[in-house]
């Protein structure tokens, strides 16, 4: 009974080796995934920091033609 469970405990090499196969897949893609956000953010900010210049020089400008 014992060796029964142990058997079961311990998968087949070709499982494991699919497991890992899977495993591998799923960082990588993890990876390409991250890479993507992280690009998305950067370009982003880059949007972001347009608008926050664009922003401050019109306030300047206004303020220059109020005085």
């Amino acid at each position: 009974m014992v060796e029964a469970a142990a058997a079961d405990a311990t998968p087949p090499k070709s499982r494991s080796a699919g497991l890992r196969q899977v495993a591998g897949f799923f960082r990588a893609s993890i990876r390409v995934y991250s890479v993507h956000v992280a690009d998305a953010i950067r370009n982003r900010e880059k949007e972001l920091e347009g608008v926050h210049w664009s922003r401050k020089s019109a306030t300047v400008c206004d303020a220059g033609l109020l005085m």
